[in-house]
């Protein structure tokens, strides 16, 4: 498989199920290595985020198991034991696609001329680098980053103001009707508020700003916890795992 990796808060990850996929693992064998290494360094808590994803049961159930988001350092440390010939290619593979999206983000926030995202092919994928460069470099960053992504230029469309305290449907509500559906799992905000940017660009609509967003989600009785994240409870995106 491709090396995959992303761009969270303000430095590229790659998610430890990919990496046991990768490198033929069990993904409880890389949770176990993981946590020996943080055992021996409790420093390297900072090399690896642990998160938690829903897994079906074969009863039809849903359980929460836990996965890790590594840094360049923390994949470094967690494959130096791997040997072969096939996994001395897939290391240098990871150490190449850390170094294309770190040279890029680098590239964005100092507004430096930049290659294009041919990593980044889904649209909420590509949303969410647009917003971490913006994060990271500010509007100038994060318009660039759009450009770089190939999205259409929209950046005529009004956002609503974030200070605007009146609930205005905007197309949220189309939203919700369409993506959005009652279960027991969890969406984190940053991937729904891309979610709905990305069902607004489709539709040709506007959007409001992440801030009256999650506002708005409040007011609707949508809610949320925080757990290594922001994320809204007992609901999933349509067509994604609970």
């Amino acid at each position: 498989m491709n090396a995959v990796v992303r761009i969270m808060e303000d430095r590229v990850v790659a998610d430890s199920r990919d990496v046991a996929s990768a490198f033929g693992k069990q993904h409880k064998n890389i949770i176990q290595s993981v946590d020996r290494l943080i055992e021996g360094r409790p420093d390297l808590r900072l090399s690896f985020q642990p998160m938690m994803f829903p897994v079906n049961t074969a009863k039809g159930a849903t359980r929460h198991a836990r996965r890790f988001d590594m840094d360049r350092k923390g994949f470094m440390l967690l494959v130096m034991g791997f040997t072969g010939e096939k996994a001395l290619a897939l290391k240098i593979a990871w150490i190449d696609a850390f170094d294309r999206m770190e040279v890029q983000l680098t590239a964005i926030v100092d507004h430096d001329d930049a290659p294009a995202v041919p990593e980044i092919i889904d649209l909420r994928e590509k949303l969410l680098f647009v917003r971490e460069a913006r994060v990271l470099g500010g509007r100038s960053a994060g318009r660039k980053a759009w450009q770089l992504c190939g999205l259409p230029d929209v950046f005529d469309h009004p956002v609503l103001p974030a200070n605007d305290s009146v609930l205005v449907d905007d197309g949220v509500e189309a939203w919700l009707s369409d993506r959005v559906e009652p279960s027991n799992g969890r969406v984190g905000s940053t991937a729904l508020y891309a979610d709905y940017q990305c069902w607004c660009a489709q539709s040709g609509r506007s959007w409001m700003s992440h801030a009256k967003f999650g506002r708005y989600l409040k007011a609707r009785g949508i809610g949320w916890l925080n757990s290594n994240g922001i994320f809204y409870k007992d609901i999933s995106l349509r067509g994604e795992a609970a």
